[in-house]
């Protein structure tokens, strides 16, 4: 398994999706020259303890962060207060937006997950109460669902226009991560012990990917579907989703926290751990660019929709934000 691999998947991809020669879709994705980098671009204090999660409205012009005390913020790029969502009364632990921008799931410490709108900064709805604190959520819009999984084990299905639960599953450990594929629905939920559990969009179980300790971090797809990024404990796999074949593995620093992130094309790969953010390029074993003068604790990262800002939510309450080039 190497990047030479994943590569060619990503050309694969790329040529079946818009019909490209090869040489051309290589040159897209394979930016010769100067190695990509991360520049600053804003560092702010959102929250006064522990910033758990920060990601970019589908327009780019925002950023929604959740702390430690429950709060919920919207930010412009820079730092400036645009809004909060108040009802949580524990950690805002995932935050996830409508590919529309008109709507905010929130997942808590507090068992719930709320639905908020943006543009109001309101709550609509509390979709139930989970047994245990919820660390996983995700929104798919299309299918009129939201996918929430607990410290329990225990992933959710709930209805976004009427707020009924539909379906619950038992994954056998505690459900650290879930993502949503646009195109299907297809889910994919990484937990602490029991592996990665693909799931049809109506909840039926697909295959287990490494069914061990290491499938305990967070799990993001590209944009088109074509690739997971699961991270886990030292690194990530890179899956294809054509047969579940893991493409690439990538190795980074040990810590107990690992969010990860890859860019819409799916050329970039970001991962976090203990006081450190990583880029990877496609056709790199090494990092790109290692940024390490960060707290300990990594808790978020997310990539722009225009694949161009990186940002990162962190123990200190601040969050940073890089230009990706």
């Amino acid at each position: 398994m190497t990047e030479q691999k994943h590569l060619k998947a990503l050309i694969r991809a790329r040529m079946a999706r818009t019909g490209e020669s090869y040489t051309s879709a290589r040159s897209h994705i394979v930016k010769h020259g100067a190695r990509p980098s991360l520049t600053p671009a804003a560092e702010f204090r959102a929250h006064d303890k522990h910033c758990m999660t920060a990601v970019f409205t589908p327009d780019d012009a925002h950023v929604v962060s959740g702390g430690f005390g429950g709060q919920a913020r919207i930010w412009a790029p820079d730092g400036t207060l645009s809004g909060e969502l108040i009802g949580h009364e524990a950690a805002v632990s995932v935050v996830r937006i409508s590919p529309d921008g008109e709507t905010v799931v929130t997942a808590a410490s507090d068992k719930t997950v709320r639905v908020w709108d943006l543009e109001t900064r309101r709550q609509r709805a509390v979709l139930g109460r989970h047994r245990k604190q919820v660390l996983a959520l995700d929104l798919d819009k299309p299918r009129d669902r939201v996918w929430s999984g607990d410290h329990d084990g225990r992933l959710n299905a709930w209805t976004l226009a009427t707020q009924e639960l539909v379906a619950t599953i038992d994954l056998g450990g505690s459900v650290r991560s879930v993502a949503v594929r646009p195109a299907d629905g297809v889910v994919a939920a990484a937990t602490f012990g029991a592996g990665i559990a693909i799931l049809s969009a109506d909840g039926a179980e697909v295959v287990r990917l490494a069914d061990d300790e290491k499938a305990s971090g967070s799990v993001a797809w590209a944009a088109d579907g074509t690739f997971l990024l699961a991270s886990h404990p030292g690194g990530a796999t890179v899956w294809a989703a054509d047969g579940w074949e893991a493409v690439r593995s990538l190795d980074s620093g040990p810590g107990s926290m690992l969010p990860a992130a890859i860019t819409p094309d799916g050329s970039r790969i970001a991962l976090g751990w203990d006081h450190h953010v990583g880029l990877w390029s496609a056709d790199e074993s090494q990092p790109d660019v290692l940024v390490d003068d960060l707290p300990k604790g990594v808790y978020g990262l997310a990539f722009s929709h225009d694949g161009r800002s990186l940002a990162a939510a962190a123990a200190d309450g601040r969050v940073r934000i890089w230009s990706v080039t």
